[in-house]
């Protein structure tokens, strides 16, 4: 079995009244996978990172991607490492 790890992904819409933003627990191998999860984004192809402290190159630990205007977005970090 694959090592999961859980993340707290964030998701934000602000392009609707009034915008959404919703957390999630997701288990996961990296935070690119624990996105790709999540229904809205599960085609997502540009990542990135938000924390320099987590700055990870083959985003394991954490990743972020927005759509194309960045009115809407999601944020996956790593809760634990066990």
């Amino acid at each position: 079995m694959v090592n999961q790890k859980t993340f707290l992904v964030t998701e934000y819409y602000a392009n609707c009244e009034p915008p959404v933003e919703r957390e999630t627990k997701i288990k996961a191998t990296s935070a690119v996978e624990a996105i790709r999860k999540v229904e809205h984004w599960k085609y997502a192809e540009n990542f990135t990172h938000t924390v320099w402290e987590n700055f990870n190159t083959d985003r394991k630990s954490e990743a972020y991607t927005q759509d194309g205007n960045g009115m809407s977005g999601c944020h996956a970090i790593i809760l634990n490492e066990t």
